[in-house]
């Protein structure tokens, strides 16, 4: 027997081989929160393939990301180890780039570009934060804080992605090359 999901107006429910109308005040909280999350992960979803359409159609070194549901999607290795990451907050209307340092390594490639800063945080123009005290993976994020993705026209967000993007890939790519010999 086929079963099936249908969703109207948030009301999901499970039915085989019937329809069943389910008063509103009868959906529970649960099934809510389920609809509204799926809408939440197609809006994530709509924006990274936008963005993902935008960085295949122009020549710059990132290549375009694989599509993601979720509120951050990850690029193509630059080197091994060493693997640059979009991200949105919508909650507290926050967007950022960030370099993730990953790999056994991944600590000794962190404090050596720590010990670069100040010439990095130069080239880049603005203050970076830097999370290498992480027991995983190591973080070198530029923010932009108070912008909201879903505000304004989506080509100005894919812009200011692809340029922050290229940007950090121009800096921190043969920082990297040196460091780990590749």
């Amino acid at each position: 027997m086929n079963e099936w999901t249908i969703c109207l107006n948030g009301r999901i429910r499970e039915f085989a081989n019937a329809l069943t109308l389910i008063p509103a005040e009868s959906t529970t909280r649960e099934h809510r929160e389920e609809s509204i999350m799926s809408t939440r992960d197609e809006r994530y979803q709509e924006f990274w393939h936008g963005f993902s359409n935008y960085m295949a159609n122009r020549k710059g070194p990132v290549a375009p990301p694989v599509v993601s549901d979720l509120n951050y999607v990850k690029f193509p290795p630059m080197l091994r180890g060493f693997t640059l990451c979009a991200a949105f907050d919508t909650r507290r209307a926050n967007r950022k780039v960030e370099l993730l340092i990953t790999g056994a390594r991944r600590g000794d490639y962190a404090l050596q570009l720590l010990s670069q800063r100040h010439e990095i945080e130069s080239e880049v123009g603005q203050t970076l934060e830097w999370n290498i005290n992480l027991m995983g993976e190591k973080k070198v994020s530029l923010w932009d804080r108070g912008c909201d993705v879903f505000v304004g026209p989506q080509s100005d967000h894919y812009a200011w992605y692809a340029g922050k993007l290229d940007l950090l890939h121009r800096v921190f790519a043969p920082r990297a090359a040196q460091i780990t010999g590749q």
